[in-house]
């Protein structure tokens, strides 16, 4: 992922895996269930870019990397993040403490609507067993 490099004037200079950019794009995507053409048009990123970003042939600039973020609805900070769970943007911190105002019976039946309207896109989305114990 990232590697932190300290030097004698206390500037951090964070060095990026290109590789694990791609990597984590081309993850997200399927994630989603979008094509490369879908993650250019919600970035706003011309196709080809995408495409030979994704070829391996550029690194994407952090300018473009932000854009790629944005169109896939997370922060710079979830990208990056080890625990998809580590930061959550605004509309997720709402959805968040509503469903804290819930009761069971009611979590239950949001659960079954949101799986509903993901469709085919939240098939095999599951808590790993670590998880469900938390």
């Amino acid at each position: 992922m990232a590697e932190k490099e300290n030097h004698s004037t206390n500037i951090e200079t964070v060095h990026i895996n290109e590789d694990y950019v791609i990597k984590r794009i081309e993850e997200l995507c399927e994630q989603k269930h979008w094509s490369k053409y879908r993650l250019a048009k919600k970035s706003g990123i011309p196709h080809s870019t995408i495409f030979n970003m994704l070829k391996r042939t550029n690194t994407p600039t952090i300018g473009t990397l932000v854009k790629i973020c944005n169109g896939l609805g997370i922060t710079l900070s979830q990208f990056f993040a080890d625990d998809e769970y580590v930061t959550l943007t605004k509309q997720q911190k709402l959805l968040l403490r509503l469903w804290g105002t819930l009761e069971n019976e009611e979590k239950i039946r949001c659960e079954a609507y949101i799986k509903g309207v993901a469709g085919d896109r939240g098939k095999g989305i599951e808590l790993s067993e670590s998880e469900e114990d938390e």
